[in-house]
C-alpha cells in the first residue's frame, strides 16, 4: 500500500466513488450523513490527510447535535473502511467514528493534541508506511540468521534482533502520536501574527543580522532548513508576535535582542 501524493484524491470524490458501489437504497439513505461530513471537512481537501482528531471532532459534533448520533455516524464509519482498505488512506479511522457520552466528550477534551503543519503531518504519514514495509525484510534477515549456525553465539541474529526491536519502538511511537496530532490548516491562521507554520524574517539587533525562520513542531525541527521548534527557546518567544514587535531571548551567551521584520502564514 502506498501512502497518497499530496493533492491527491480530494475527499468530494472519495465519497462519491464509496457511493457509487452501494446499491440504490443504501446510497440515498447514506448520502445525506456522508455529505455533511463532507461540508463539514471540506470537499476537496485530500482523503489523505484525514486525522484522529478531524474524526473524533466530528463526531463530537454530531453527538451533541443529534440524538441518533451513531445512525447518523455509521456511513462515515463505512466511508473511512472503504478509503483504508482502497488504499486512499494508510489508517483506519473508522474506530474512532463513534457517538459520544457526556462523560466520554469531556475524556476526548483532556487529550493533548501536538499541533503540526500538514506538511508535518504527511511526513509522519510516509515514515510510518515506510517502516511498516520494512517488517518483511527484517522478519526474513531474522529467518536467514536463525537458519545460520548456532543461535547462542550468532551476531547477524542478535544484530536482527535489534533492527526488529528499533523498529517496532518507532512504529508504535509514530502510531500513538499520529493518533493525537492536529493539523494546522492555513486558514485558521491570523494574517501578521507569528504561529505554527509561518515564515518569520527576524533582525538580530546587536549584529544587525537578518535570519530567516519557519515554526514547526519539535518533531519538524531541522535548524539546518531553518525550520525552528515552538518549543526552543527563539520559537517560543516568537509566537504570536507580529511585525515591528521587540523581544529578548535568553541564550548561552547571554540576552539577545530581535526585531521582526515580516511575517507570512
Amino acid at each position: 500500500m502506498t501512502t497518497p501524493t499530496v493533492g491527491e484524491g480530494a475527499l468530494r470524490d472519495a465519497v462519491t466513488e464509496f457511493l457509487d458501489t452501494l446499491p440504490a437504497d443504501a446510497h440515498q439513505a447514506t448520502q445525506p450523513d456522508l455529505l455533511r461530513f463532507v461540508d463539514w471537512y471540506g470537499g476537496d481537501r485530500p482523503v489523505s490527510r484525514l486525522n484522529a482528531y478531524d474524526i473524533e471532532s466530528y463526531s463530537e459534533s454530531v453527538s451533541r447535535a443529534s440524538t441518533n448520533a451513531q445512525q447518523r455516524l455509521n456511513p462515515l464509519r463505512n466511508f473511512l473502511t472503504y478509503i483504508h482498505k482502497r488504499g486512499y488512506h494508510p489508517e483506519n479511522l473508522s474506530q474512532l467514528a463513534r457517538a459520544r457520552k457526556q462523560q466520554a466528550e469531556q475524556a476526548a477534551r483532556a487529550v493533548t493534541y501536538e499541533e503540526v503543519t500538514e506538511e508535518g503531518y504527511l511526513g509522519l504519514l510516509a515514515e510510518l508506511e515506510e517502516k511498516r514495509q520494512e517488517r518483511a525484510q527484517v522478519a526474513q534477515e531474522l529467518k536467514l540468521a536463525r537458519e545460520d549456525g548456532d543461535v547462542r553465539e550468532n551476531a547477524p541474529l542478535d544484530s536482527a534482533r535489534d533492527r526488529q526491536g528499533h523498529l517496532e519502538a518507532r512504529i508504535r511511537d509514530l502510531e500513538s502520536r499520529l493518533r493525537h496530532i492536529r493539523v494546522v490548516r492555513p486558514e485558521e491562521m491570523q494574517s501578521g501574527v507569528v504561529r505554527l507554520g509561518s515564515a518569520v524574517r527576524v533582525l538580530q539587533l546587536d549584529r544587525a543580522r537578518e535570519l530567516d525562520v519557519t515554526l514547526v513542531s519539535k518533531a519538524e525541527a531541522n535548524v539546518a532548513q531553518g525550520k525552528i521548534s515552538m518549543e526552543s527557546p527563539l520559537g517560543a518567544a516568537l509566537v504570536s508576535r507580529a511585525v515591528n514587535e521587540e523581544f529578548e531571548v535568553l541564550a548561552p551567551s547571554g540576552t539577545v535582542r530581535y526585531r521582526i521584520l515580516q511575517v507570512i502564514n
